[in-house]
């Protein structure tokens, strides 16, 4: 459901320190045999990610075969927070959204703060704004930018289907949400041979 890139070994093509003090980490991922028996495109991937004040994660890929195709990707951000009952997510007012896995965006948000008070697993279309996590407890707010992305997905699996997760504790919900960028629904990316996409998310706390 999520794709294969995140299930394959990255290869370390630099890591660098800049001259503001930030380090910056470049992965690679190149289309082989592997690759192809899962999705039967040529493609070049890289993953640039630069930490310091703020944390920027890129993702780029380029169409290097002789076919079109269209791709969708995902940037998976998991916050750790001090309890699902003391956030709200702001920056979504007024979008629309897919609940679940609907066909269609038939809901709109009207509240200006998202509470988690049940499963939710949206998919917010035509959305390009920032977001802002705010956490009561901790004192903190956390901002999730973005660039070249119009989808923005918030997640979390909530007390029932938590219970059918092998990975995650019954109570480990609450120390979690999910708020991504991604290409998907009406903003998948289609790549002419020789044409890039990236996907960026920029994380940084409020002050």
């Amino acid at each position: 459901m999520h794709g294969f890139a995140r299930l394959l070994t990255w290869n370390v093509l630099e890591t660098f320190t800049l001259k503001n003090g930030n380090t910056r980490l470049i992965l690679g991922l190149t289309s082989n045999n592997e690759t192809k028996a899962l999705w039967p495109f040529a493609f070049s991937a890289k993953v640039i990610i630069e930490a310091g004040e703020k944390l920027d994660i890129t993702l780029c890929h380029t169409n290097t075969g002789s076919e079109t195709y269209t791709v969708s990707d995902a940037l998976h951000s998991y916050f750790s927070i001090s309890n699902t009952a003391n956030i709200g997510i702001s920056g979504l007012k007024g979008c629309y959204y897919h609940a679940g896995f609907a066909k269609e965006a038939g809901n709109r948000q009207n509240e200006d703060t998202l509470k988690i008070v049940k499963e939710e697993n949206r998919r917010y279309i035509n959305h390009a704004g920032d977001c802002i996590i705010a956490d009561t407890k901790w004192a903190r707010k956390i901002r999730i930018a973005k660039k070249g992305s119009k989808v923005t997905v918030v997640w979390n699996p909530y007390s029932e289907t938590v219970k059918t997760m092998a990975d995650i504790p019954e109570t480990g919900y609450q120390d979690f949400v999910c708020v991504e960028a991604a290409n998907a629904l009406s903003d998948v990316t289609i790549l002419k041979p020789g044409e890039t996409h990236c996907l960026s998310t920029v994380l940084s706390l409020e002050k």
